[in-house]
């Protein structure tokens, strides 16, 4: 975990667009439902 953090650091939890939900919005990154956040 260290070695892979040392070389990909910062993290960052933006989506690729590999794959694309019809159903949902683009910033969709959980299937959970009704929770009062929204990612950024």
């Amino acid at each position: 975990m260290r070695d892979y953090l040392a070389a990909n650091s910062p993290v960052n939890p933006t989506p690729r667009g590999y794959a694309k939900a019809l159903d949902a919005p683009a910033t969709l990154l959980t299937q959970v439902t009704g929770v009062p956040y929204d990612f950024r």
